[in-house]
């Protein structure tokens, strides 16, 4: 079904449509091209959003193509799909729905040659501008660079630099089960990636990056916050890695 996806990012403010079709509309079109990936594992037949490119190309693999750029995209949304763990282009009984959008944002990258869009980036989109990404990289025992890169590709699937990625999207999913990532109200989302992400950036460093997600997500139902999150957001609850079944 149409799906449609308003977010306001920063200063801007951007609407954007997604059709059946598996492309992306905009008012804007050119000839530029840019590469980008989409990772927890691969995010396997999503729709790739942006302001600046008028089309995209699915590989089936996580990589997408953005065609028809007038110019860099400032921000990239990745919706809809499903996490593809068993490396083909179906969705089977052990591979969750992309519930919860991706985001990055492009303006803190100094290069513009391969665009990664991950759960961390979608974080890092919603600290506060001027944020230390050195010191916030730290926080997990990673690079600045890391913080934009294939975790799983690059450390090794489920190591424990991939599993923050898992961690935080684990987040995402019940956030999702909550009715945060509605389409009808975005703004939601945009409140809730907000409130984790300074969460995350206020938890104070561990040995076990792990252990920092852990800490964060149990904010959300500590005794100081859940009637304050709970009356925004709904009932929360962080108990396990989500699995959906295969809909048919």
């Amino acid at each position: 079904n149409l799906l449609l996806i308003s977010i306001f990012i920063g200063c801007g403010n951007s609407s954007f449509e997604s059709k059946n079709d598996g492309s992306s509309s905009s008012s804007n079109s050119g000839t530029q091209t840019y590469n980008v990936t989409a990772v927890d594992d691969p995010i396997v037949g999503a729709q790739v959003i942006t302001s600046s490119c008028s089309d995209f190309i699915d590989n089936k693999n996580g990589s997408y193509i953005l065609t028809g750029c007038s110019e860099k995209p400032s921000n990239i949304i990745i919706s809809g799909g499903f996490i593809g763990m068993n490396g083909d282009s179906v969705q089977d009984i052990n591979e969750s729905s992309l519930e919860f959008p991706y985001i990055l944002d492009t303006s803190l990258l100094s290069s513009d040659a391969d665009f990664v869009v991950t759960p961390l980036t979608t974080i890092i989109s919603s600290l506060p501008k001027g944020t230390n990404l050195k010191d916030f990289a730290s926080k997990f025992g990673l690079a600045v660079e890391d913080l934009f890169s294939d975790l799983s590709k690059k450390y090794g699937k489920n190591s424990t630099k991939h599993q923050i990625l898992q961690n935080i999207n684990l987040v995402f999913t019940q956030a999702a089960n909550a009715g945060i990532a509605d389409d009808e109200n975005p703004q939601n989302i945009i409140e809730f990636l907000n409130d984790y992400a300074k969460i995350i950036q206020d938890t104070p460093k561990d040995n076990d990056p792990l252990k920092v997600l852990t800490n964060a997500k149990d904010k959300f139902t500590s005794t100081a916050n859940i009637a304050k999150y709970k009356k925004k957001y709904g009932a929360l609850q962080f108990t396990g890695f989500v699995v959906d079944t295969k809909k048919t």
